[in-house]
């Protein structure tokens, strides 16, 4: 059974907005910055969460596992 669709042979920007790449691409470079800083794991949680409250709901699947 073949899925009905598949992102293998999808453009990296099929589906997704230049805004929202670059919002991505923002969080992940605040996140990248905040590692390098060699904050505690507790720190870089407040930090990703002051940066944008959203975070944690998005992020909810990865704790959850929902």
């Amino acid at each position: 059974m073949m899925p009905a669709h598949s992102t293998a042979s999808a453009g990296p920007t099929q589906g997704n907005p230049p805004a929202v790449l670059a919002e991505s691409r923002g969080y992940l470079e605040y996140y990248g910055q905040l590692r390098q800083a060699a904050l505690p794991d507790q720190d870089l949680f407040d930090a990703m969460v002051t940066h944008d409250p959203d975070w944690v709901k998005r992020q909810q699947f990865l704790i959850l596992g929902s």
